[in-house]
This record gives structure tokens, C-alpha cells and sequence, in this order.
């Protein structure tokens, strides 16, 4: 046991240091105020040591060391974020999926032997190798975001074309969403809006067969509504036109995305990336007081309000469950069966190779129809179910996952290098685009939580939204003259 944990304790100790590194600027070693050595303490030391003390490790498999490592290295690199108060919402979200989903999630089970109940029979040989991909990618996405922090000033005297919401798109735009999420509500019924998820589900797949077809209309029921209803709030109060007809519009527009994409229903996933996208682009990082609250609310959310949403996943009667406590929200639950799929991804890489890049070009073509293209490549998450023989193959599959199934070991060190340089410009982007209005800090902050969606998998199952999301700000945005931009 002593040699196990030694190879563990070495690789965390180093991507502890390393990681934390990514939670701040280099110009900005601040002492930590009492704010944040009590939500340091709660984060990285409380939560961890109550997963500890309500669990037995009964199974004599040591990965959970390696867990718990990544689990201190979350939350503490949360904490640090939280209490900096800086608009660092791509970060925060790579650290929220990691603490949860690879860190106590995998902690709980790996020391119960409950593995999440869609995914029985992970190899436990595998389960060190999917630990030291998970170390891996951190280390990796550290460099990539650290390396981009500009320590000498960024677009100092550039010259670049300003991008502008156009009022008259967006309100083209908010009147075809509403016709969209109109068209949407009356082929699924209101009933079933108003129904539970499973019920949503099961009619979304019987209207429309086709999953990719399925994850575009869903998108386009809600996504444009909301990136316009966002677009005529800002178009108006920049052109001074925000008339009493244009807050009816905004109001109403509000309300019909919160109808359409509402928690009962909705995806749980989907309904926080909303939720937290409208809140940060309606000024709730506007400060470092609020950016605090909303940071650290949401955390809360995550790990208190997201295991009640699941209530709503099928009827609800008076025999129905309820999770209580951090470890049987994790112990055998299938929500968190990021870290089973990861090992999951080993085994299948080992029995038929690696993909080359096949999965990858699937995600990035995921709008072509199969009738195109009859070798389209299929969901990981459903791959890798059907190399296990599991009959409910709508798993995940974590960018671990994705990036080990085409590449090995390399796609996941080259991969999450570049993911954390994109990760840090497009949370640069937003702090220095905030005050602008501009149509890329809607694509930016409205995105921001969908990361979760996205680190978990399948990236082909996860494009539609984001793709939907991304097409939408285009098609309201204008450019004006080029400007020279001053530090």
C-alpha cells in the first residue's frame, strides 16, 4: 500500500502547485482574505475529510488517494477564484467539473465499490491509468492557460474592427426565436414542458428520431431566443431607444426561454448554463463583490440544488427517493460517471486502438446528416458502452475521454495544453469586454457554464448548443470602421 500511495502522493503534490498557479494572475500574489481562507478551508480541506469520514473503503482500491488529491486541488483553486472576484468563468468552470465529477465523485465510489450504476464492471486495472490521464490533462491545461497571461500589457496599440448588436437584427432575430420556441412547445405539447425529463425525453426522440437532429431543434426551441432577448436589452440601451415596447419584448422573452428550457423539463445541465449566462450578462460579474457571490453561489448550486433538479427526472410520488448528503449523492450515481468512462476509454483503446482523429472530425462535422455521410462516427460515450456491453449506452465521455480514444497520451497532453490557452483568452476576452456591450462577450458569458456540458461529453452530443448559440450572436452582429485600440 505504502508504494501505491507513494506513486500517487508525487504526481498531486506536483499538479497542486502547478494548478493553483492557474487560479491567478502572476502580477497579482494577493494575501488571502479571511473570505477566502474559510472558503479555502471548506473547499479544499472540510468537504474532502466529510467525503473521507462518510465513506469505508472497502474495496482495498488505492486510485481514491489520487481522487482525493484532485479533489483538494479543485477546491482550492476554486477558492482562490471565488475569493479573487475576477471574471475568470472558463477557468472556474474547468475547475467546478473537476472537483465534482473527477474529484469527489470518484473519491466516494472508488472507496465504496459502488461504481455509478450505468457503469458496472470498470476494470480496476484501468482505474490508476484514467487517474494519471485526469493528472495529466491538469498539468497540461495549466501551462496552456498560464502561458497566455500577458505580463506585458495585451492589444496595446492594435488596430482591429469594433463589432456592434445591431437593434433591427436582434429584433428580426427575437421574432423567429419566438416562432421557433412557439413551433417547438406545440409539437411536444405543453404537457410534457410542463412534465418531467424522462416524459420530455422519450417524446423529444419519438418526434425526432435523428439524436443530432433532436440536440438542434431542443437548442434552437431556447438558445436564439436568449442570445436576442439578451442582444435588444443591450442594442437598446446603447442606441438610447429602450422603449416601453422593447422591456415588454425583453421581459416576455425572458419568460418564454425560462418556459421552454424550465428545470422541471430541462436538462439540468442546460437550465444552469441559462440561468448562470443570463445572470453574467445582466451585470452579476459587473464587480468583484458579485462576481464573489455568483461564483460561490453556484458552486453551491452544483453540489446542493443540482442532486434536488433530479427529482423532476421522472414522476414524482411519495415513494419516490431522495439523495441525502454528499456521499449518496455520488455513491453508485450515474450522473457522475465521468471517471468510470474515462477507465472505461483504456479498456476499449486497448482491446481496438486508437481512433486518429475519426471522433474529433465527427464532433466538428456533427451537422452533417448520416444520410450524407453513412460512416459518421457515433457518440464515444455510446462506443465505448457498446465495447462494454452495457445495454443504456447515453454515457458520457469526458474530453479525457475524447482526446485518449483518437490520440493516447499525447492528445490528451496536446490537448488540454490548447484547451487551456483557449480557455485563458476567452476569459481575458470577457474581462476586457464587459463594459462594451459586445456581441462576443454574449457568445463568451453565455457559454461560460456550457463548459461543464462540454468537458463532459460527448462532444459530439454537446455541439449542437454551442454551435446554435455562437450562429445566433452572428447573425446580430454589425462591424463598424476600424479603431485603434489603446492599452
Amino acid at each position: 500500500m505504502a508504494g501505491v500511495r507513494d506513486r500517487l502522493v508525487g504526481p498531486i503534490a506536483m499538479t497542486v502547485t502547478v494548478d493553483l498557479r492557474a487560479s491567478y494572475s502572476p502580477r497579482r500574489h494577493k494575501r488571502a482574505s479571511p473570505l477566502g481562507r474559510f472558503v479555502s478551508a471548506l473547499l479544499g480541506v472540510v468537504i474532502p475529510i466529510i467525503v473521507l469520514a462518510g465513506t469505508t473503503d472497502t474495496t482495498g482500491e488505492e486510485t481514491w488517494v489520487l481522487t482525493l488529491g484532485i479533489s483538494v486541488v479543485g477546491g482550492l483553486a476554486l477558492a482562490r477564484l471565488i475569493n479573487l472576484g475576477e471574471r475568470r468563468l472558463y477557468l472556474f468552470a474547468f475547475c467546478l467539473y473537476v472537483y465534482i465529477f473527477l474529484g469527489l465523485a470518484p473519491t466516494t465510489f472508488l472507496r465504496t465499490g459502488n461504481l455509478p450504476s450505468t457503469t458496472p464492471n470498470v476494470l480496476s486495472t484501468d482505474l490508476l491509468p484514467a487517474g494519471l490521464l485526469v493528472l495529466l490533462g491538469l498539468a497540461t491545461f495549466t501551462v496552456g492557460y498560464s502561458n497566455f497571461i500577458p505580463r506585458h500589457g495585451i492589444y496595446r496599440n492594435q488596430t482591429r474592427s469594433r463589432s456592434r448588436i445591431s437593434l433591427n437584427r436582434s429584433i428580426a432575430l427575437y421574432m423567429v426565436a419566438v416562432s421557433a420556441s412557439i413551433y417547438f412547445i406545440r409539437v411536444i405539447g405543453i404537457g410534457v414542458i410542463l412534465n418531467t425529463r424522462a416524459q420530455r425525453f422519450s417524446t423529444v426522440a419519438a418526434t425526432f428520431p435523428n439524436p443530432t437532429n433532436a440536440a438542434l431543434v431542443s437548442a434552437a426551441a431556447w438558445v436564439p431566443l436568449q442570445v436576442s432577448t439578451v442582444c435588444v436589452l443591450y442594442a437598446g440601451r446603447a442606441s438610447g431607444r429602450l422603449s416601453l415596447s422593447l422591456k415588454i419584448l425583453i421581459g416576455s422573452g425572458f419568460l418564454l426561454t425560462l418556459l421552454v428550457n424550465n428545470p422541471m423539463s430541462g436538462a439540468r445541465y442546460h437550465v444552469g448554463a441559462m440561468l448562470f449566462g443570463y445572470m453574467v450578462m445582466l451585470g452579476a460579474v459587473s464587480s468583484k463583490q458579485r462576481t464573489r457571490v455568483l461564483l460561490g453561489a453556484t458552486v453551491a448550486g452544483m453540489m446542493l440544488l443540482f442532486p434536488v433538479a433530479d427529482r423532476f427526472r421522472h414522476e414524482i410520488s411519495s415513494s419516490s427517493s431522495t439523495r441525502v448528503g454528499l456521499t449518496s449523492e455520488y455513491d453508485g450515481n450515474g450522473d457522475y460517471d465521468s471517471y468510470a468512462q474515462i477507465a472505461n476509454t483504456v479498456t476499449a483503446v486497448r482491446s481496438s486502438g486508437l481512433r486518429m482523429g475519426h471522433q474529433a472530425f465527427g464532433a466538428v462535422a456533427f451537422f452533417v446528416p448520416r444520410s450524407i455521410w453513412a460512416q459518421k462516427p457515433r457518440d464515444t460515450g455510446i462506443v465505448v458502452a457498446e465495447a462494454k456491453g452495457y445495454k443504456f449506452t447515453n454515457l458520457s465521455s469526458p474530453l479525457w475521454a475524447e482526446f485518449y480514444m483518437d490520440f493516447g497520451w499525447l492528445g490528451v497532453l496536446v490537448g488540454f495544453g490548447f484547451i487551456g490557452w483557449v480557455f485563458a483568452r476567452l476569459d481575458h476576452f470577457l474581462v476586457h469586454s464587459t463594459r462594451e456591450s459586445s456581441p462576443w462577450f454574449v457568445a463568451g458569458a453565455g457559454l461560460s457554464l456550457y463548459t461543464v456540458i462540454v468537458l463532459r461529453g460527448s462532444l459530439l452530443q454537446a455541439m449542437a448548443l454551442p454551435s446554435m448559440f455562437i450562429f445566433s450572436v452572428v447573425l446580430v452582429t454589425k462591424l463598424s470602421n476600424a479603431v485603434k485600440e489603446q492599452d
